[in-house]
């Protein structure tokens, strides 16, 4: 048991440390722009009899360059319930990104796959992409999601 939570806790300043993304711990408190939202993805799974694990579903990093930590719904993440929503085979599953600087969502892309990445020494996502959210290039293809010192910008 030690063990586990040696290796866990080691994965989680792993990820924080290097990266910038920061697992939730179950008990800590999210703004109420990010609460509000989750609080829907928890009451589907509800619906369903299945459970919502937020240390999992939600990421914390600092996309904006604020100090503040930004969140990233990761629907792939989810209960069973949210993946048959939220997700599809072609083009994958949604993910929401909610910034501190503006405490309103900012972005939600279907995504086959998400990487956390370091960008001229800041966090940065990578996104595997499919269908029309590759255009103008052809599908499949990875793009950058960065902060550009006013926004978010795909590229």
């Amino acid at each position: 048991m030690k063990r586990t939570a040696l290796v866990a806790g080691g994965l989680a300043l792993l990820l924080g440390g290097v990266v910038g993304w920061q697992v939730l711990m179950p008990q800590q408190v999210l703004p109420r722009y990010v609460e509000g939202p989750l609080s829907g993805f928890e009451l589907g799974c509800q619906e369903d009899r299945q459970r919502l694990d937020r240390s999992r579903f939600v990421r914390a990093i600092d996309l904006d360059g604020d100090g503040q930590p930004d969140h990233v719904f990761e629907i792939a993440q989810g209960c069973e319930a949210n993946r048959l929503l939220y997700c599809s085979p072609d083009e994958g599953c949604l993910v929401d990104i909610f910034l501190s600087s503006t405490s309103i969502k900012q972005l939600g892309l279907r995504v086959k796959g998400l990487h956390v990445v370091q960008r001229a020494g800041k966090p940065a996502l990578d996104f595997d992409l499919a269908g029309a959210a590759c255009a103008p290039v052809a599908s499949p293809c990875r793009k950058e999601l960065v902060w550009d010192g006013q926004d978010l910008v795909l590229r």
